[in-house]
């Protein structure tokens, strides 16, 4: 396989971040937490699977995965053989600039991504998760702070 042309100012790059339901499983003390709160966490694991394998598209779901176990988006590109660039629009979506017709958009045309999907799920007992998780964990920190 030849060398990537972005490789030369690749890693100036940030990686983009999945969401703020997927960081909600990843807090800094959790392996402090009683098993109360690590029982939750499991629970809102499973339910964001649970709802990402209905939401997503097969590729979406490897990348998010694959992210998630703490791959770079360049790993990523190299572990499913293509570049890195497809990866980061696989997690951010594709913007349209213009339509099939060649008209110029003046509003450019986001779509698709594993972002926005996830950002727009709606459901109510991964909700219920994560808040009662943030109750529990604000009472361990008021207990901690005795």
């Amino acid at each position: 396989m030849r060398k990537a042309r972005s490789s030369s100012y690749q890693h100036l790059y940030f990686e983009i971040p999945i969401s703020h339901y997927i960081e909600c499983i990843n807090h800094p003390y959790t392996e402090y937490f009683s098993d109360e709160i690590n029982e939750i966490n499991d629970k809102i694991y499973k339910r964001m699977l649970t709802i990402c394998k209905k939401v997503l598209t097969k590729h979406q779901l490897q990348i998010m995965l694959l992210r998630l176990s703490g791959h770079t988006q360049v790993e990523i590109a190299r572990i499913l053989n293509t570049t890195q660039s497809a990866i980061c629009r696989a997690i951010s979506g594709a913007t349209e600039y213009s339509t099939k017709s060649g008209k110029k958009l003046e509003v450019p045309n986001k779509y698709g991504g594993i972002q926005k999907k996830i950002k727009n799920i709606q459901d109510d007992k991964l909700d219920d998760l994560i808040e009662k998780k943030s109750q529990l964990i604000q009472e361990w920190n008021a207990i901690r702070n005795l």
